[in-house]
C-alpha cells in the first residue's frame, strides 16, 4: 500500500464537503478522512489526563492516528470503523488535523490557551501530525463578505450562533453560499482571501504572504487570542486554504491563483 494522506476533522458536515470538494476540484489525493467527532478540547483530555503530563515529553512519542483511535465519541465509532480496520498509522505520509477555536466548550480544567500547547504539539505533519485552528469554526471557510479584510465574529455569552450569522449571505457573496455548488474560480478565490486574511493578521498587511512563515499557525492563534481576550472577537479566518499553501508551495499556489 502506497503511503496516503490522513485527514482528521472535528466532524463530519460541513467538514466533509468542505474537504471532497477542494479534492474534487484541485485534484489532491486526501481520500482517507477520520471524524474525531469532538472538540478541540476533548482531545486535549485524551492527551493530558495525567496532570503532571508535559508537552516536551509528548513531542516525538504521539501520532495522531493512534491518539484518536483511543475516542469513544459515538461519531467517531460510527464513520471510522471501517478505516480502524484497515490502516495503521505506518500507512500515512502525511497526518493534518482540523478543529474549531470553539471558545464556548472551554472550561477551568482545559481553558482556551491549551489550543497552543497543541499547536506546538502537533505542529509537523510527517511525525506527530500538523493541526489547523478555524476562527470561529469549519463555517468561516465561505463565510465570505464584501469588508472580508475586517469580518470578524463577535462571541455571544452562553452559546453559539455564529453558524447562523455564517449563513447570511450579501448578494455579491452568494456564489459562496453551497459548498456543492462552488466551482474551480470561486474555491480559488476563497482560497486567496484566506491566504490575505491570515497575512493581515499576523503582518497587518491584506496581500497574498510570501511564505508559509509569515502566516504561521502559532502567531494566528496569538493575535486571535489577543483580540478575543480584549474584545470577545476573532478574526473569520479558515486554516484550510493556509494548508494548501503549505501542501502546494507557494509558487505553485501562486500559480494556480493567477490563473
Amino acid at each position: 500500500m502506497n503511503k496516503q494522506i490522513l485527514v482528521i476533522l472535528e466532524g463530519k458536515k460541513p467538514d466533509l464537503a468542505i474537504i471532497n470538494k477542494i479534492s474534487t476540484l484541485l485534484n489532491l489525493e486526501l481520500s482517507v478522512q477520520i471524524i474525531f467527532g469532538a472538540n478541540i478540547y476533548e482531545l486535549y483530555r485524551s492527551i493530558y489526563d495525567d496532570e503532571f503530563t508535559k508537552i516536551e515529553d509528548l513531542s516525538f512519542g504521539i501520532n495522531a492516528f493512534d491518539l484518536i483511535k483511543e475516542s469513544d465519541s459515538e461519531t467517531f465509532k460510527n464513520h471510522n470503523h471501517a478505516i480502524l480496520q484497515n490502516y495503521t498509522a505506518q500507512d500515512f505520509a502525511f497526518i493534518y488535523l482540523f478543529f474549531d477555536f470553539d471558545p464556548w466548550s472551554a472550561t477551568e480544567s482545559r481553558p482556551l490557551p491549551i489550543i497552543k500547547n497543541m499547536l506546538e504539539l502537533f505542529n509537523e505533519p510527517t511525525e506527530q501530525g500538523k493541526l489547523y485552528i478555524n476562527y470561529p469554526s469549519i463555517e468561516s471557510f465561505n463565510h465570505i463578505t464584501d469588508n472580508f479584510q475586517d469580518l470578524y465574529y463577535q462571541y455571544q455569552a452562553g452559546g453559539d450562533s455564529y453558524k447562523k450569522v455564517a449563513g447570511s449571505y450579501t448578494t455579491e457573496s452568494k456564489q459562496y453560499s453551497q459548498i456543492k455548488k462552488i466551482d474551480r474560480r470561486n474555491l480559488l478565490e476563497l482560497i486567496r482571501l484566506h491566504l490575505q486574511k491570515a497575512n493581515f493578521i499576523c503582518n497587518n498587511d491584506f496581500v497574498l504572504p510570501n511564505d508559509i512563515t509569515e502566516i504561521e499557525q502559532v502567531d494566528i492563534f496569538d493575535k486571535q487570542f489577543i483580540f478575543y481576550s480584549q474584545e470577545q472577537k476573532t478574526y473569520v479566518l479558515s486554516s484550510i486554504p493556509i494548508f494548501l499553501f503549505e501542501m502546494y508551495g507557494f509558487e505553485k499556489l501562486r500559480f494556480l491563483l493567477s490563473v
